[in-house]
C-alpha cells in the first residue's frame, strides 16, 4: 500500500526543488494544509499537482528537516514518551542542526512558525532555552545568533544597572 504524498516545490529565483511530503506530515503544516483543504477534495486530488512556496517563506533545507523530524516522531510507539520535555533523539536532532550552523536552526524555527507546526516549534524553542541560552552571557548569545548590538554604550550600561539581577550568572 502506498501512502499519499503531496508535492511541494520551493522556488529560489530560477531554481526549483520539488519534494514529496507524506500526507500525515503535510497535515501538520497548518498554513499549507488549510489552503490545500480549501482548494482540493483529498479523494479527487491529482498527485501530479504541485504546491508552490517561495524560498523566502520556507527553505528547502527546513522542509527536509521537518520531514525527517516528523518521520521519526510518527515512529514513536510510546505515547508517554511524547509527554517528556525533550526525548533523547529530539535533543540529538536539534543539537546536530545547531552544531552545523545557527542560521539553519533559526531558519527551521522561523519556517515551522510560518507553517504553524506548533509541536515542533515548541520542542525547538525548548531545546534553545535548555541547551543554547542557558548560562550564556548576552554577548555570547549575540555572537551565536548573529545579532548586532544597536545600543549605545550609555544605553547598555543603563540596562545593566536597571536589570543587574537578570544579567548575572549566579
Amino acid at each position: 500500500m502506498t501512502t499519499l504524498s503531496i508535492k511541494i516545490s520551493i522556488r529560489n529565483g530560477s531554481e526549483v526543488k520539488i519534494m514529496d511530503v507524506p500526507y500525515l506530515i503535510f497535515q501538520q503544516m497548518k498554513t499549507l494544509y488549510t489552503a490545500f483543504d480549501t482548494l482540493y477534495d483529498i479523494g479527487t486530488y491529482d498527485t501530479n499537482n504541485v504546491i508552490d512556496i517561495a524560498d523566502e517563506a520556507v527553505k528547502f533545507k527546513s522542509l527536509e528537516l521537518i520531514i525527517d523530524y516528523y518521520s521519526r516522531l510518527l515512529n514513536v510507539n510510546n505515547y508517554q514518551n511524547l509527554m517528556n520535555d525533550l526525548m533523547d533523539w529530539e535533543i540529538e536532532f536539534f543539537k546536530s542542526i545547531s552544531a552545523e550552523n545557527s542560521d539553519v536552526l533559526t531558519d527551521l524555527l522561523n519556517d515551522v512558525d510560518y507553517l504553524e507546526m506548533n509541536y515542533m516549534l515548541n520542542k525547538g524553542c525548548n531545546y534553545i532555552a535548555s541547551f543554547i541560552i542557558k548560562e550564556k552571557t548576552v554577548e555570547e548569545l549575540r555572537d551565536y545568533f548573529k545579532i548586532e548590538n544597536d545600543f549605545s554604550a550609555g544605553e547598555e550600561q543603563q540596562i545593566r544597572d536597571d536589570f543587574y539581577w537578570a544579567l548575572t550568572n549566579e
